[in-house]
């Protein structure tokens, strides 16, 4: 999960460190499409977390006696969508040339919602710690079909967009993909 959330905080820091020094027509719609990937990867997170991955990990943790509450990060998820769901929204106007790029107004659309996303992807890792004491397999087994799920749902074209990094190839044959659990090992080729 560490790593799923490193991804999501080094992109947001990319176009949030970068937003100042984009001036071109083409640049700005490459990161205007960056950003919407970047976004779509967040909710893609967020969305399996909540639909399977917590709750397969709430029975193993129950099943081993241990308390897993989830409560507090469902509750910043919601803290921060509205606010990244109001810059989405304004990179679609950028996008569609209803409004014009304004870096320092991106900048402060994401000081909106960053500092609560990024206290939520560190306090989630703890809220995880209490896994240490389950059953292994059982993880294994909710990480395995959270894996497959994102490999079936996530938009490809996005994927490649904002997750794919090829300086991290392994082989030529099986790329790793930084996206949501990066660490199952699923590959775009098999």
């Amino acid at each position: 999960m560490a790593n799923a959330h490193n991804v999501l905080v080094r992109g947001l820091n990319a176009f949030y460190n970068q937003a100042p020094f984009v001036h071109i027509p083409s640049d700005v719609s490459d990161l205007m499409l960056y950003i919407a990937a970047w976004a779509d990867t967040v909710h893609h997170h967020h969305h399996l977390e909540e639909t399977l991955f917590f709750p397969d990990v709430e029975a193993a943790a129950n099943e081993a006696g241990q308390a897993f509450d989830v409560r507090v990060n469902l509750e910043q998820h919601h803290d921060f969508d509205s606010k990244m769901a109001d810059m989405v929204e304004w990179v679609k106007s950028v996008s569609d040339a209803k409004v014009t790029y304004d870096s320092e107004q991106l900048k402060k659309m994401i000081d909106g919602f960053a500092p609560i996303l990024v206290q939520h992807l560190h306090d989630e890792i703890n809220t995880l710690l209490v896994l240490e004491q389950c059953d292994g397999d059982k993880l294994k087994k909710a990480m395995k079909r959270v894996g497959e799920d994102s490999a079936k749902s996530i938009d490809p074209v996005r994927l490649t967009l904002y997750c794919f990094r090829p300086h991290l190839l392994e082989n030529k044959k099986k790329p790793p993909l930084t996206l949501f659990f990066s660490h199952f090992r699923i590959s775009l080729l098999r």
